[in-house]
Protein backbone atom coordinates (compact mmCIF):
# COMPACT_ATOMS: atom_id res chain seq x y z
CA UNK A 1 0.00 0.00 0.00
CA UNK A 2 1.53 4.01 -1.25
CA UNK A 3 1.55 6.39 1.28
CA UNK A 4 -1.43 8.31 -0.31
CA UNK A 5 -3.59 5.11 0.09
CA UNK A 6 -2.51 4.86 3.76
CA UNK A 7 -3.60 8.45 4.58
CA UNK A 8 -7.05 8.26 2.55
CA UNK A 9 -7.69 4.79 4.65
CA UNK A 10 -6.72 6.40 7.68
CA UNK A 11 -8.72 9.63 7.10
CA UNK A 12 -11.32 7.57 6.01
CA UNK A 13 -11.28 5.18 9.23
CA UNK A 14 -11.64 8.19 11.30
CA UNK A 15 -14.47 9.66 9.64
CA UNK A 16 -12.60 12.94 8.69
CA UNK A 17 -13.56 14.81 5.19
CA UNK A 18 -11.19 15.93 3.20
CA UNK A 19 -11.97 19.66 4.01
CA UNK A 20 -10.97 18.91 7.66
CA UNK A 21 -7.59 17.31 7.11
CA UNK A 22 -6.93 20.41 4.69
CA UNK A 23 -7.98 22.89 7.76
CA UNK A 24 -6.09 21.01 10.40
CA UNK A 25 -2.65 21.34 8.01
CA UNK A 26 -3.47 24.76 6.67
CA UNK A 27 -3.22 23.12 3.42
CA UNK A 28 -6.38 23.58 0.34
CA UNK A 29 -8.55 20.60 -0.27
CA UNK A 30 -6.66 20.06 -3.80
CA UNK A 31 -3.34 19.34 -2.25
CA UNK A 32 -4.99 16.57 0.12
CA UNK A 33 -6.21 14.91 -2.71
CA UNK A 34 -3.02 14.87 -4.12
CA UNK A 35 -1.58 13.03 -1.53
CA UNK A 36 -3.84 10.91 -0.95
CA UNK A 37 -4.03 10.10 -5.54
CA UNK A 38 -0.29 9.97 -4.54
CA UNK A 39 0.70 12.58 -7.10
CA UNK A 40 2.63 13.96 -4.06
CA UNK A 41 5.21 11.31 -2.54
CA UNK A 42 8.09 13.03 -1.07
CA UNK A 43 6.90 14.47 2.25
CA UNK A 44 9.24 16.49 4.08
CA UNK A 45 8.86 16.41 8.02
CA UNK A 46 6.77 19.50 8.93
CA UNK A 47 3.82 18.08 6.55
CA UNK A 48 4.25 14.47 7.46
CA UNK A 49 4.38 14.68 11.36
CA UNK A 50 1.49 16.73 11.61
CA UNK A 51 -0.63 15.02 8.69
CA UNK A 52 0.40 11.87 11.26
CA UNK A 53 -0.83 13.65 14.45
CA UNK A 54 -4.02 14.37 12.21
CA UNK A 55 -4.83 11.20 11.44
CA UNK A 56 -4.11 9.99 14.83
CA UNK A 57 -1.28 7.63 13.77
CA UNK A 58 2.62 7.37 13.38
CA UNK A 59 4.71 9.15 10.13
CA UNK A 60 6.13 5.31 10.05
CA UNK A 61 2.74 4.23 9.84
CA UNK A 62 2.11 6.32 6.61
CA UNK A 63 5.47 5.86 5.09
CA UNK A 64 4.66 2.06 5.18
CA UNK A 65 7.56 0.79 7.50
CA UNK A 66 5.00 -0.42 10.13
CA UNK A 67 1.63 -1.99 9.38
CA UNK A 68 0.26 -0.73 12.45
CA UNK A 69 -1.55 2.27 12.38
CA UNK A 70 -1.77 2.61 16.12
CA UNK A 71 0.77 5.54 17.95
CA UNK A 72 1.57 3.58 20.83
CA UNK A 73 3.88 6.73 22.28
CA UNK A 74 0.42 9.01 22.46
CA UNK A 75 -1.31 5.90 23.17
CA UNK A 76 -4.78 8.05 22.80
CA UNK A 77 -7.16 5.19 24.14
CA UNK A 78 -4.89 4.16 27.11
CA UNK A 79 -4.20 0.81 25.80
CA UNK A 80 -1.14 0.98 28.38
CA UNK A 81 -3.17 2.29 31.03
CA UNK A 82 -5.33 -1.25 30.69
CA UNK A 83 -2.48 -3.57 31.40
CA UNK A 84 -2.13 -4.62 35.63
CA UNK A 85 0.18 -3.13 37.41
CA UNK A 86 2.99 -5.51 37.99
CA UNK A 87 2.88 -6.91 34.81
CA UNK A 88 3.07 -3.86 33.62
CA UNK A 89 6.13 -2.41 35.93
CA UNK A 90 7.51 -5.99 34.81
CA UNK A 91 6.71 -4.96 31.10
CA UNK A 92 8.41 -1.92 31.41
CA UNK A 93 11.72 -3.13 32.44
CA UNK A 94 12.09 -5.63 29.82
CA UNK A 95 11.20 -3.39 26.93
CA UNK A 96 12.60 -0.66 28.24
CA UNK A 97 9.45 1.61 28.19
CA UNK A 98 8.81 0.86 24.77
CA UNK A 99 4.61 1.20 24.49
CA UNK A 100 4.38 -0.69 21.66
CA UNK A 101 6.62 -3.86 22.36
CA UNK A 102 5.02 -3.98 25.74
CA UNK A 103 1.70 -3.67 24.33
CA UNK A 104 2.02 -6.67 22.10
CA UNK A 105 4.02 -8.35 24.52
CA UNK A 106 0.60 -8.09 27.20
CA UNK A 107 -1.33 -9.21 24.00
CA UNK A 108 0.68 -12.08 23.58
CA UNK A 109 0.70 -13.43 27.21
CA UNK A 110 -2.73 -14.95 26.78
CA UNK A 111 -3.30 -17.68 28.80
CA UNK A 112 -5.56 -19.62 26.37
CA UNK A 113 -3.17 -18.78 23.01
CA UNK A 114 -1.51 -21.60 24.65
CA UNK A 115 1.89 -20.08 23.99
CA UNK A 116 3.12 -18.52 27.78
CA UNK A 117 5.06 -15.25 27.05
CA UNK A 118 8.88 -14.83 28.93
CA UNK A 119 7.32 -11.97 30.54
CA UNK A 120 4.46 -14.27 32.33
CA UNK A 121 6.54 -16.97 32.81
CA UNK A 122 8.77 -14.29 34.85
CA UNK A 123 6.05 -12.83 36.97
CA UNK A 124 4.64 -16.35 37.51
CA UNK A 125 7.98 -17.49 38.95
CA UNK A 126 8.15 -14.50 41.51
CA UNK A 127 4.37 -14.84 42.40
CA UNK A 128 5.24 -18.75 43.20
CA UNK A 129 8.65 -17.80 44.99
CA UNK A 130 6.39 -15.42 47.23
CA UNK A 131 3.95 -17.75 48.27
CA UNK A 132 6.68 -20.24 48.76
CA UNK A 133 8.52 -17.98 51.09
CA UNK A 134 5.24 -17.36 53.02
CA UNK A 135 4.29 -20.70 53.45
CA UNK A 136 7.75 -21.55 54.87
CA UNK A 137 7.47 -18.53 57.60
CA UNK A 138 3.79 -19.31 57.96
CA UNK A 139 4.15 -20.66 61.25
CA UNK A 140 6.55 -17.30 62.34
CA UNK A 141 3.91 -14.68 61.34
CA UNK A 142 1.49 -14.31 64.44
CA UNK A 143 -1.87 -16.00 63.93
CA UNK A 144 -4.26 -13.18 63.21
CA UNK A 145 -2.01 -11.55 60.34
CA UNK A 146 -1.59 -14.97 59.35
CA UNK A 147 -5.41 -15.69 59.00
CA UNK A 148 -5.84 -12.02 57.09
CA UNK A 149 -2.86 -13.41 54.95
CA UNK A 150 -4.87 -16.51 54.27
CA UNK A 151 -8.19 -14.89 54.28
CA UNK A 152 -6.45 -12.42 51.17
CA UNK A 153 -5.37 -15.35 49.22
CA UNK A 154 -8.71 -17.95 49.67
CA UNK A 155 -10.51 -14.12 48.21
CA UNK A 156 -7.93 -13.46 45.41
CA UNK A 157 -8.16 -16.69 44.41
CA UNK A 158 -12.21 -16.69 44.27
CA UNK A 159 -11.85 -13.25 42.62
CA UNK A 160 -10.04 -14.89 39.82
CA UNK A 161 -12.11 -18.49 39.45
CA UNK A 162 -15.31 -15.95 38.97
CA UNK A 163 -13.23 -13.62 36.41
CA UNK A 164 -12.50 -17.34 34.47
CA UNK A 165 -16.26 -18.27 34.93
CA UNK A 166 -14.73 -21.59 37.18
CA UNK A 167 -15.98 -22.95 40.16
CA UNK A 168 -13.45 -24.26 43.05
CA UNK A 169 -12.82 -27.57 42.37
CA UNK A 170 -13.23 -27.43 38.45
CA UNK A 171 -9.87 -27.97 36.29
Amino acid sequence: MRIGDRIKNRRIDLGLTVDEIAAALGKNRATVYRYESNAIENFPTTVLEPLADVLETTPAYLMGWTEDPYDYDKDPDNLIGTIPGDICRHLAEIYGGDAEEMWKAYQSMDEDSGAEHSCAKKIRSESEERMLFLARKAEEIPEEQREKIFKNFEDTIDIYLEAKGLKKGDD
